[in-house]
């Protein structure tokens, strides 16, 4: 048996076909929209210059900018401050804050405090809850 080399499949149009990637720097109202898969309807928040993730807890007051206890994170395994985005340089960076089960973007786990790049239409993952990123 004679081995081929793997060829790519050419695009229905016949053209090579192109990677896009989604833009990764923030336009000047700072907005973003944060849907928590399942959810009708997107978080909208505004980066000036960061907000931390996370969940309520009755027992101990915890700063925190986004709640997520509504949308069962106690269940999904969010830590009470679980991660961070933020705005540095126009570009919008997101940081695990030594969480209990993780945080992923695009299924790839973040370490603790190393930043990591967010584009736009991006999965974050906290523990298990998803939420999908738009800017």
């Amino acid at each position: 048996m004679i081995e081929q080399p793997t060829r790519r499949m050419p695009n229905l149009d016949g053209e090579e076909p192109t990677i896009r990637w989604g833009t990764a720097t923030l336009g000047a109202d700072s907005a973003i929209k944060l849907h928590v898969l399942g959810m009708p309807a997107p978080i909208v928040v505004y980066l000036q210059p960061a907000i931390i993730l996370g969940r309520a807890d009755k027992e101990s007051a915890t700063d925190m900018d986004v709640d997520l206890t509504l949308f069962g994170a106690a269940d999904c395994g969010v830590s009470r401050q679980h991660a961070v985005l933020e705005l540095l340089r126009k570009t919008v960076m997101l940081t695990d804050l030594g969480s209990t089960n993780g945080t992923f973007l695009n299924d790839q786990r973040v370490l603790p405090q190393q930043r990591r790049v967010v584009r736009d239409n991006d999965e974050i993952r906290l523990g298990k809850l998803i939420i999908h990123i738009y800017f």
